[in-house]
């Protein structure tokens, strides 16, 4: 559910799990921009294989990934080890209990996480060996094992082709696999699973249609979007504030291509919200705009995309729940859209229709939105969130939301 893409370097395509999803609670990477949206993949002619971008220029197999929810945040490491904070109610983190994380704990998981990806009620992560394991809540089959229990620890998922990104929303799971096709599970409903037809739950993986050559992939409530290597998006599910970007409010079953697009370097996913970062580095968002999270200007909801003002160094983007953000290509940090629990950064709890700087930031290498709150990892691999604190989900070891808040705090126990 969280909202987070970042750019392809080069010959690099990215491949981000874009997490962050919500219930109308939050966003779904990014935010993000997904998820951990630091990672690319090599087109090899129809088969990708990961490598870590840290930021820096350098694409060197070795990072730190980000993972924001609704409620809670995750970080991976290179040692394939993760810890989490925030909200737990669900035992989405992993730690084997649903006990609330004040400040950063391991993953009850072997050391051999390649990407993780936090949704409202659930997570799931890509192992090294390209397996993929989910968590928390699994009434609409969102754990992929075939069954519709909860677990408070990591299942198998059943089933799916060798994985590299996996993003997750608010009842439903997508993977994209080694030769760039796309699987989901969990709830279909809204035809989020892009099988072409609705159902309650899809219990194990089932690939989507009509789609190959898919470099990243974002989840927001119940809509799910993906780009392709040819520069084009493709969206499908749920779509009430126009989401999907086919210009109406029609939900879509199938896999459905976004008009005007010809240039997506990846897409990320909010609660309604969609938004992509084209290739010369600006960016465009469509759907909900009642937060201005849209970045144009307005709170008119949009069915088609729009340019955000001002942005046209773009690495990264993340879609919260009612805000977004970007991250610039000098580690500068921009927000935009609800401000309510100072989810943007400045300082303030002025909602800012029209990107804002986020104070303090110049080395931030990742970015990741949740409902209400925010999470950067700066150049040292350290993560940093502000805005809404009553579940944790600062992880600065309270839940009181004070003026602290408003501006990038340390999330302690990393």
């Amino acid at each position: 559910m969280d909202y987070r893409v970042q750019p392809r370097r080069a010959l690099h395509a990215l491949l981000i799990a874009a997490a962050g999803c919500s219930s109308g609670t939050s966003g779904f990477n990014n935010g993000g921009g997904t998820d951990a949206g630091n990672n690319t993949g090599m087109d090899t002619g129809g088969m990708v294989t990961p490598d870590v971008d840290r930021g820096d220029g350098r694409t060197d197999g070795a990072g730190v990934g980000l993972s924001v929810g609704p409620v809670a945040g995750c970080i991976t490491r290179p040692s394939g080890t993760a810890v989490c904070w925030g909200n737990n109610n669900t035992g989405m983190l992993g730690t084997g209990n649903e006990v609330t994380l004040f400040h950063a704990a391991p993953v009850a998981m072997p050391a051999n996480i390649q990407e993780i990806s936090v949704g409202q009620y659930h997570t799931c992560a890509v192992l090294t060996d390209h397996t993929v394991s989910c968590w928390g809540t699994g009434r609409s089959g969102q754990l992929g094992d075939g069954m519709s229990a909860d677990s408070l620890t990591p299942v198998h998922v059943s089933g799916l082709p060798s994985a590299l990104h996996i993003a997750v929303g608010l009842e439903h799971s997508c993977a994209i696999a080694m030769d760039a096709t796309v699987w989901c599970w969990g709830a279909n409903d809204q035809g989020q699973g892009g099988t072409g037809s609705i159902s309650t739950t899809l219990p194990t993986p089932v690939m989507s249609v009509g789609l190959s050559g898919i470099t990243s992939i974002a989840i927001g409530a119940s809509h799910t979007c993906v780009s392709s290597r040819q520069g084009g998006v493709y969206c499908w599910g749920a779509n009430t504030s126009g989401q999907l970007g086919t210009g109406d409010t029609n939900g879509l079953m199938t896999p459905t291509l976004v008009g005007g697009i010809v240039d997506a370097n990846a897409v990320a996913a909010g609660r309604n919200a969609t938004c992509v970062l084209h290739s010369d580095n600006s960016v465009s968002c469509w759907g909900d705009n009642s937060g201005g999270q849209l970045g144009d200007g307005t709170t008119v909801n949009r069915t088609s995309p729009v340019r955000v003002i001002g942005v046209t160094d773009a690495a990264a983007v993340a879609v919260g729940g009612f805000h977004a953000c970007a991250r610039r290509m000098g580690g500068r940090v921009v927000c935009w859209g609800r401000n309510d629990a100072g989810q943007i950064g400045d300082g303030t709890t002025v909602n800012r229709a029209a990107p804002t700087a986020v104070a303090g930031i110049t080395d931030a290498v990742d970015v990741g939105a949740g409902t209400d709150f925010t999470c950067l990892t700066r150049g040292d691999g350290r993560v940093y969130c502000w805005g809404q604190n009553q579940a944790a989900q600062l992880g600065r070891g309270n839940t009181m939301n004070t003026a602290a808040g408003l501006v990038p705090g340390l999330v302690v126990g990393q």
